[in-house]
């Protein structure tokens, strides 16, 4: 499954302060980035994939005991992160993460 960070943040303040229409054009423009950079990595993913497959690579998945452990060490990364912004904004973008982490589970991405 191809990955990769999609990070589009914009300050509350300046963000409320924008007029709805504004902010509708935000919104697409982030959408339009987020796939566009979504479909561009993955194209460049299997490229590369397939090069090594070419040069008699075996390319493998990450065997999901891998994949947990790593998944248990960033949580805990996070959290300690989290713990150390007086904002907030740190954990309330972990929130937002981890929701969508759930919603993908039950969709069948991982």
């Amino acid at each position: 499954m191809p990955t990769g960070a999609q990070h589009q943040v914009v300050y509350r303040p300046f963000w409320e302060a924008l007029p709805d229409d504004l902010k509708d054009i935000v919104k697409y423009a982030m959408q339009a980035t987020e796939e566009l950079f979504l479909f561009q990595g993955m194209m460049l993913d299997w490229e590369g994939l397939k090069n090594f497959m070419d040069y008699g690579v075996e390319v493998l998945p990450l065997p999901q005991s891998i994949a947990d452990a790593f998944s248990a060490e960033a949580k805990l990364f996070y959290a300690e992160r989290a713990l150390e912004d007086p904002t907030g904004v740190f954990t309330e973008l972990m929130d937002a993460q981890l929701e969508f982490m759930e919603i993908c589970k039950w969709q069948g991405v991982s």
